[in-house]
């Protein structure tokens, strides 16, 4: 048994796009009939009043649209990968034992060595000593 199916996430994120932009002009339809006909004039300012009534309805039309496209971009890169396929109902596994030993026998699991000189700088201790370094001359990243 799979975790996920991919068929059926990529058969919902590939409509999802549809009914997105579907979605889209049915309320940019909505927004701008009750902004530009629906909307009362003001009686000192005339028309030029009714763009107060188109501004923030576009705002909010926009942010939604962004986010459902970032929302769609995401999960389309999530749910790409294959790792899924390597995953198991197993409750024993660990995914180091498993799934990475079995890409690494496929060659889908690669390693860069670096053959150079390294140093972290996570804690105080760390950048104490890098910096002691560096002020003795001695900092090897340092050409």
């Amino acid at each position: 048994m799979k975790y996920f199916d991919l068929s059926k996430n990529f058969s919902i994120l590939y409509n999802a796009q549809k009914y997105v932009l579907f979605l889209f002009i049915i309320v940019l339809s909505i927004g701008l009939t009750e902004a530009l006909i629906l909307s009362p004039e003001d009686y000192k300012q005339s028309h030029s009043v009714r763009i107060m009534y188109v501004h923030v309805p576009a705002a909010w039309i926009s942010i939604g649209i962004f986010s459902s496209i970032a929302f769609l971009s995401i999960s389309i890169f999530v749910f790409k990968n294959k790792i899924f396929d390597y995953l198991n109902s197993n409750h024993d596994c660990d995914f180091e034992i498993g799934p990475l030993e079995q890409l690494t026998k496929e060659n889908q699991l690669m390693v860069y060595h670096h053959q150079g000189d390294w140093a972290c700088m996570d804690t105080y201790r760390d950048s104490v000593s890098l910096n002691n370094l560096w002020n003795k001359g001695q900092a090897f990243w340092k050409s």
